[in-house]
């Protein structure tokens, strides 16, 4: 009887230690899994052909790893998320996080000083970007859905994977506008969900909650995903990905003669915070929107956007 308590009371230790598990894994977004998944692969084959082990892995193996990412060209944020991804893998399999010995963290810092941390940004789509995009969709569903997504991506500050997550269930109309519910975001991991509010544009030509009303419409789109694929039948299909809000925005910058090259999805966020700050919204009220939690981040972006006022070059007399 005392060996079948211990045993049972071993098989429920055994469970809770798999579902904690479980609860690291859950930890991070989806996106974030694939990425990480993706790099620990990529470690694990390093490893191999160099006849290392890469679970647990030696804090020397993983130094020298990061070491061959360096010589081989690759950036200091890709060899980050390698170092995450590696962490995050041992986490998750109950084994010492190599990437927390002293070695490891000075060979990142050599990395960092000899190659540098600086990030190539894409450009902010500003407002006078935006009308012009809108004005040079054509008139058919896909231009319809693509004028929609780009105008309530930029007035709502959405990431891409927020744009490609809003659903009919999510969207409260109002006099003054919508009120747009995430139920999940980059900063809200837990999921308590916030709320966007998206006041009606003064031009119906450039308003993005006449523009989604028109959308839905036209696509017949009554519950679930709100943005979805469209065919070369001209049949809505399924909701679009995160990868697909980027396309969007690119194919839009052609048509209204932008460099594509230039954008990516996450200029339309960029895009309102920029514009917001040149347009004397206060670091507060921009933060609201976005979501952000991170002062020095909104604040890059307010740098740039106010760097020719009062600049002090325009007072030399030149």
């Amino acid at each position: 009887m005392t060996k079948a308590l211990a045993k049972t009371d071993t098989d429920k230790g055994l469970a809770l230690v798999a579902r904690a598990k479980d609860y690291i894994a859950d930890s991070v977004a989806d996106n974030t899994k694939r990425g990480y998944a993706s790099d620990f692969r990529q470690f694990s084959a390093w490893c191999q052909s160099a006849g290392f082990q890469s679970l647990p892995a030696d804090p020397a193996t993983v130094a020298a790893y990061f070491s061959a990412m360096a010589d081989s060209g690759k950036k200091p944020s890709t060899i980050d998320r390698a170092r995450a991804a590696i962490k995050m893998a041992h986490e998750t399999a109950g084994a010492a996080d190599p990437t927390s010995h002293k070695h490891v963290k000075l060979t990142l810092k050599g990395i960092r000083r000899t190659v540098g941390t600086a990030k190539a940004k894409k450009s902010p789509i500003l407002a006078t970007d935006v009308r012009a995009m809108a004005a040079s969709l054509p008139a058919g569903l896909i231009g319809v859905r693509d004028r929609a997504l780009i105008l309530v991506g930029f007035a709502g500050a959405f990431r891409r994977s927020e744009v490609a997550g809003i659903a009919v269930e999510h969207i409260e109309h109002t006099a003054e506008g919508i009120k747009v519910f995430l139920p999940k975001s980059k900063t809200d991991q837990e999921g308590q969900g916030r709320y966007v509010g998206i006041k009606r544009g003064a031009n119906p030509a450039t308003c993005p909650v006449r523009a989604l009303a028109a959308w839905c419409e036209a696509a017949g789109v009554t519950s679930g995903p709100i943005f979805r694929r469209v065919d070369r039948h001209g049949k809505v299909r399924e909701a679009i990905t995160p990868q697909s809000v980027a396309l969007v925005v690119k194919r839009a910058a052609v048509a209204a003669g932008l460099d594509s090259a230039k954008y990516s999805g996450h200029s339309l966020r960029a895009g309102f915070v920029t514009q917001g700050a040149l347009n004397g919204a206060s670091e507060t009220n921009i933060m609201r929107q976005t979501g952000h939690t991170s002062h020095a981040t909104v604040r890059g972006y307010i740098r740039i956007a106010n760097i020719f006022k009062d600049n002090v070059s325009g007072m030399l007399g030149l």
